[in-house]
């Protein structure tokens, strides 16, 4: 079925990571800490590797360990900060924030990858920093707050992933992405300790679902991407915010005015034009938080 429609399903896999995100912002509404929906959603990504890995569908096998616990400390600070803005945002704008992380890829790459794209990353990084501007105006209070972190996950995340595409010359995926699952457990397990809520009732589906609907949209992302080019998938990749707006205006009436779609659209397109220069072998762009 993915062999057949890859553009489809990683269609699907970004309803999937918006929905992840939907899940957030209603788990932080109903009082669960940031800290401890990173833990439950990094417990079943790395319950999931395991799962693969039993199954002889991957090696563990690392020989840069240095490299890897860097990439595992920036996700895990990229998708602390991002569940915090969820937190305090409209669930479609904390993700475009995130969502800016192809960018900053683009820009770190020049800086420690030696890639050497021309002056596309600048133009991208203004007209996106224009669009969020359009999106988040000019906020107070804690929004002020959820937006700094929603950016600074953004940055974090484009960190990660350039830490991910040095890992990927010499490392399979399996242990990358499971090595920055226990990480942030490790990270997030004692920062939620003190002030973890256990799910009951009707919250124990929605805890869970955010950590399921996050592993689901990984490995359909994955799939999908080993039949289609880097290209489409930077293409379809901006779904996600925009599911996000979506989502967040029909089922949580978050607003959804002109000046936020036209600011998107502007932020989503300086993304796409300024990651595009940087030439990579890696079959997959990056995704959201790490």
């Amino acid at each position: 079925m993915i062999r057949r429609h890859p553009l489809a399903a990683l269609a699907v896999s970004s309803l999937f990571f918006a929905s992840m995100a939907l899940l957030t912002r209603i788990a932080s509404h109903r009082g669960y800490p940031a800290d401890e929906l990173v833990f439950v959603r990094m417990a079943v990504g790395a319950a999931g590797c395991l799962a693969l890995w039993r199954a002889g569908q991957g090696s563990l096998r690392v020989t840069r360990p240095g490299l890897l616990l860097v990439r595992g400390l920036l996700g895990t600070a990229a998708i602390l900060l991002f569940f915090f803005a969820i937190g305090r945002l409209p669930v479609g704008i904390a993700t475009l924030l995130n969502y800016t992380s192809p960018l900053f890829t683009a820009l770190f790459a020049i800086l420690f990858l030696g890639e050497r794209p021309g002056p596309r990353p600048l133009f991208g990084l203004a007209a996106t920093f224009l669009g969020l501007a359009l999106v988040v105006g000019w906020p107070a209070g804690g929004s002020r707050l959820g937006v700094a972190a929603g950016l600074l996950s953004g940055v974090l995340s484009g960190g990660a992933i350039t830490s991910v595409r040095a890992l990927r010359r010499t490392e399979p995926p399996l242990p990358i992405f499971l090595g920055f699952s226990l990480i942030a457990i490790l990270v997030s397990g004692p920062l939620a300790g003190p002030h973890a809520r256990l799910p009951r009732g009707l919250d124990l589906p929605l805890v869970l679902g955010i950590g399921l609907c996050s592993l689901a949209a990984q490995l359909l992302f994955t799939d999908a991407m080993g039949h289609v080019s880097a290209v489409a998938g930077a293409v379809v990749s901006p779904l996600t915010p925009l599911f996000a707006f979506a989502l967040g205006a029909l089922l949580l009436g978050e607003p959804l005015s002109p000046r936020i779609l036209a600011g998107s659209l502007l932020a989503l397109l300086g993304v796409g034009y300024g990651s595009s220069g940087v030439e990579t072998s890696d079959p997959a762009p990056a995704v959201a938080a790490g």
